[in-house]
């Protein structure tokens, strides 16, 4: 394998080998264009480990990318660019972020009125409610709500930063 010219390289090879080439002067700040793509899965778990020890040691990683999981996993911050203008920022490690909750509930009214009465917007579709949180307020709601005999089927929450992207991509 040493003495193959890398031309003849598959893409996903070379891009490891890019990867690899990168990180190795153990440089204190570290730009990467996409930095997943066309690599085997095994290969971006690997390097996205690898990623995450340097950032723990202190290491800038600057990442740009159209692959949502890539950032979230990596990123605290997130700048969204468009047409060459910061357009909005999310800071993803923020505990006190507001969440968007979407829940199935066995009785949307008790859990709607709970939270109109708290001045929290709903947003209802059939056994759904729909609004946004924080964590430590949904939790308050979701105490009251089963106080009072309501049954949660599902729970989902989502990112600001998330469904800016959905949006986005609609």
């Amino acid at each position: 394998m040493l003495s193959k010219k890398v031309a003849t390289y598959s893409l996903g090879m070379k891009k490891k080998l890019i990867l690899l080439i990168s990180v190795m002067n153990d440089a204190e700040i570290l730009i990467f264009d996409e930095p997943f793509r066309g690599i085997d899965a095994k290969s971006v778990a690997w390097f996205r480990d690898y990623l995450l020890e340097l950032k723990r040691r202190g290491r800038l990683i600057l990442i740009s990318s159209h692959v949502q999981e890539d950032i979230e996993t990596i990123c605290d911050k997130v700048f969204l660019l468009a047409n060459g203008n910061f357009i909005a920022t999310f800071d993803l490690k923020n505990q006190q972020e507001v969440l968007t909750y979407t829940v199935s509930v066995t009785n949307v009214q008790v859990l709607e009125s709970f939270l109109t009465k708290a001045g929290v917007q709903v947003e209802i579709k059939e056994n759904t409610v729909k609004f946004d949180s924080s964590p430590e307020d949904f939790q308050i709601a979701f105490r009251h709500a089963v106080e009072e005999g309501v049954n949660f089927d599902s729970i989902k929450k989502e990112s600001k930063f998330a469904e800016f992207i959905k949006k986005g991509s609609n």
